[in-house]
Order: structure tokens, then C-alpha cells, then sequence
């Protein structure tokens, strides 16, 4: 579990929690979450690197606030994910992670 504060602007780049589940909870300004759910991925090799193509589906685009529902991301929906501050001032939120049980 962790607490992430961002300024207006700020954002936490593009990624994800293989495996996992994770639950965003707003408690301070405005976020939004672009997220990508994976339909397919291919292992690969290239000079001597281990590569992973991954296919996705683009997620709508969504904006939370304190008054927000919390935003569940699971291993297969929503997985990779950026977050942004947005409105006038800065953000935070709760951001709690849980292995997948098929991970257990």
C-alpha cells in the first residue's frame, strides 16, 4: 500500500503490475487514469535481451475525484495504466496492491 501526492500536471508514466490487482483510491484533487487492458503477448529474443510483445485494448479514459468510487485495475483488465493530476491544484491517492491468486 502506498500514497502518492502529485502536482497539477504530474503524472506516474505508463505501466503495470503483472499478476496483479491493484485498488486506486482518491482522497485529494483529481486524477485521471488511462489504462490498457492486455488481449495477447508474445515472447521474444532480440540481441541477447528478452522481449515481450504485448497486444491491448484502450480503456476509456476515466477522471476521479475524492467523491469517486475507488478504481479496481486486475491482472487482466486495466493492467497498464497511467495516472495524471489534473484540475488546478495537486492530487492524491491511495494506491493498495494484491498478488493475483494465481500468483499465490
Amino acid at each position: 500500500m502506498g500514497m502518492f501526492i502529485l502536482r497539477d500536471g504530474a503524472r506516474i508514466p505508463l505501466h503495470d503490475h503483472p499478476g496483479m490487482y491493484g485498488i486506486i483510491k482518491v482522497v485529494h484533487g483529481t486524477v485521471s487514469i488511462q489504462s490498457y487492458s492486455s488481449l495477447a503477448s508474445v515472447d521474444g529474443h532480440k540481441d541477447g535481451k528478452d522481449l515481450r510483445v504485448v497486444s491491448v485494448r484502450k480503456n476509456p479514459l476515466m477522471f476521479m475525484d475524492e467523491l469517486a468510487e475507488p478504481c479496481v485495475l486486475s491482472p487482466e483488465e486495466g493492467n497498464y495504466h497511467e495516472i495524471k493530476a489534473v484540475g488546478t491544484t495537486s492530487a492524491a491517492f491511495v494506491d493498495i496492491l494484491e498478488i493475483g491468486r494465481a500468483h499465490v
